[in-house]
């Protein structure tokens, strides 16, 4: 994901690097958020199993793949797996379709954030950035995207990156992590440049 967003922002060397990183320690697919860069996923989505790539010394690598037979028979009534499959049929050629499952996932918005079946007291904030990219990857502008992008920015943490979570009162939670991160840079990406 780092990789991809890097490359978006024109930052093709940094994508480079982190790939052969990836790559050298012999895992590289995900099998789910490749649907980000255009690829095709089945539907129901995998859910998602941890895979331990290496050990060096004491450290261990692990990754996350979506690869079992168990799927998410109610992906519907999760935000980001809503935007997942909205992007899911932008790649299928499916735009009508996708347009529908956005209106349909912006349904969880509830002027705060997402407030999904995932919700336990503390919004996501990625799943506000994957509202952004998804509609704009079709040139939608969602009803409430001023509102979305403000809570977004609002994630910012002065080191740069973006938190995780945040509460009801919009306070910042949680780490700054390098997912949420690419995922909001991904967003404001496609509002600057589409």
């Amino acid at each position: 994901l780092a990789a991809y967003t890097f490359a978006q922002l024109g930052y093709k060397e940094t994508r480079k690097m982190i790939l052969q990183s990836i790559i050298h320690y012999g895992s590289f697919e995900n099998n789910f958020i490749e649907v980000l860069y255009g690829n095709e996923v089945d539907m129901p989505p995998s859910i998602a199993e941890a895979v331990l790539i290496t050990k060096i010394g004491e450290t261990e690598i692990w990754t996350e793949k979506h690869e079992s037979e168990s799927r998410y028979e109610d992906w519907q009534e999760y935000a980001n797996l809503g935007f997942m499959m909205a992007l899911n049929h932008v790649n299928l050629d499916n735009e009508a379709i996708a347009q529908e499952q956005i209106l349909n996932t912006m349904q969880m918005f509830d002027g705060k954030g997402f407030r999904d079946k995932a919700f336990n007291g503390s919004y996501e904030t990625y799943k506000l950035a994957l509202a952004i990219y998804t509609a704009r990857k079709i040139n939608m502008i969602l009803q409430d995207e001023e509102k979305i992008l403000e809570i977004l920015l609002k994630m910012q943490d002065k080191n740069g990156g973006f938190h995780t979570h945040y509460d009801e009162k919009l306070n910042p939670l949680g780490d700054t992590n390098t997912e949420t991160t690419s995922f909001a840079l991904l967003a404001i990406h496609t509002l600057v440049y589409r």
